[in-house]
């Protein structure tokens, strides 16, 4: 036989679950992070900010531009959203900050859907994390991508 508890002395044993707090510090170090990398993106790939991706708004991909929240798989029926997208070159960028969805298990697998589809629709999917961003790597990344692709990383925008 087994020792059965009420959910309420689960409760109990197990105390309150307490709640991340949120630390501003960081959130500020990020907001600063992102608007360096899009600072870089147009200064030294050429790829300015097109802002956030509205469809009522945005008509037609510009070539290079950089979009935050862009829809990529709407063929596919699917409302997945690229953090930062250059759309033109079929890029999207994935920025996993601190705690929030990322960080659970359903939160993940819907991450590696999301993943997986963008690979599939000939995307060049990448993931970072707030410090890879604020490092550098990212954009580190795009000029090997565009090198690898024989796109040039300099000259006026297109």
């Amino acid at each position: 036989m087994t020792d059965r508890i009420s959910v309420e002395e689960y409760r109990r044993m197990i105390g309150k679950k307490e709640t991340a707090k949120r630390d501003y510090k960081t959130d500020k170090q990020n907001r600063i992070a992102w608007a360096l990398l899009l600072t870089r993106l147009e200064t030294e790939l050429h790829a300015p900010f097109g802002g956030v991706w509205k469809k009522d708004t945005h008509h037609e991909v510009k070539e290079r531009w950089a979009y935050a929240e862009y829809p990529f798989a709407e063929e596919k029926d699917r409302k997945y959203r690229l953090d930062l997208a250059i759309p033109s070159e079929r890029i999207g960028i994935e920025i996993h900050g601190l705690g929030g969805a990322h960080h659970t298990i359903t939160g993940r697998q819907r991450d590696m859907e999301k993943a997986r589809l963008a690979n599939m629709l000939g995307w060049i999917y990448l993931e970072y994390s707030w410090r890879g961003v604020a490092s550098g790597l990212v954009l580190i990344d795009l000029k090997e991508i565009f090198a690898a692709r024989g796109l040039d990383n300099g000259g006026p925008v297109r």
